[in-house]
């Protein structure tokens, strides 16, 4: 049986199976400041509010209350085919898409370049999983990534393929602010195209905010943030996916399901 359920003051999401509780909350990169690289479960932070640190706090204050063993598990940027939240991959293909209508390219639209890692929805959901299962993750922390590190200007021209637009020099603007103003762009590609009539900010939520920040735009350098993921293959759990197919994956989910528009015209 599982159940889930929130913390009444951070908005953590627990996840509880059978007698055990485990939950998504940020990597380790997040959690520490400054931190070493790669950044492993086992380092002392420093001591400063944190909610991920309130969430572990509050879980293992009821594990121990209700008798129940929990796992925090700490992915790094999380993406995924999921729309309204806070993730880049929806703002993404929007930002195409309303490029593409208006005959402009698809520029990269963020900062200084930088190498990083993510972790795909689906991985974390098989993390979940697996922890529920496996005993060795009771009352563990575990980092969690795709198992590859890329650099956003490297895998653009994928995204330009699977989205069917085509690439341009970089163009350095906020997303979020670009997308503000052309949402009445989107509206159109939505009748044109017979998409579910959302509006833009129905389906981007606040993934395009993020994506400035995932993007460094206006940085004088991107996030230097790595992370450990040794402890997770220990302790049993193999599974990765390559950076690139996660992104392409998650931008052809959202046009097989009418979020976004068809890489042309039909």
């Amino acid at each position: 049986m599982r159940r889930t359920r929130g913390h009444p003051t951070n908005g953590a999401q627990v996840t509880l199976s059978g007698s055990g509780a485990s939950w998504s909350s940020g990597a380790s990169a997040k959690a520490w400041h400054p931190i070493p690289i790669p950044a492993r479960e086992r380092d002392p932070h420093n001591a400063h509010d944190n909610f991920f640190l309130d969430q572990e706090d509050y879980v293992r204050e009821q594990g121990a209350k209700h008798g129940f063993t929990y796992t925090a598990l700490r992915p790094q940027l999380v993406t995924g085919p999921t729309p309204g939240a806070l993730n880049v991959i929806p703002a993404i293909g929007v930002y195409a898409a309303v490029r593409r209508e208006l005959g402009e390219p698809f520029g990269f639209t963020g900062g200084p370049s930088f190498v990083w890692e993510a972790a795909d929805a689906d991985l974390v959901a098989h993390v979940m999983v697996w922890a529920a299962q496996s005993p060795q993750a009771g009352n563990e922390a575990f980092n969690i990534t795709n198992g590859d590190v890329f650099e956003w200007r490297n895998v653009w021209p994928a995204l330009a393929k699977t989205l069917g637009v085509e690439t341009g020099p970089d163009t350095p603007m906020s997303m979020a602010t670009y997308l503000a103003d052309h949402s009445e762009v989107w509206d159109r590609i939505v009748a044109r195209y017979g998409l579910r009539p959302l509006s833009l900010r129905q389906l981007v939520g606040h993934g395009d905010q993020h994506a400035d920040f995932a993007f460094a735009y206006g940085a004088p350098e991107g996030p230097r943030a790595f992370v450990s993921t040794v402890k997770l293959r220990q302790a049993g759990f193999t599974k990765t996916i390559d950076t690139e197919d996660s992104f392409r994956n998650a931008l052809q989910s959202l046009i097989d399901h009418k979020f976004l528009p068809p890489p042309a015209a039909t």
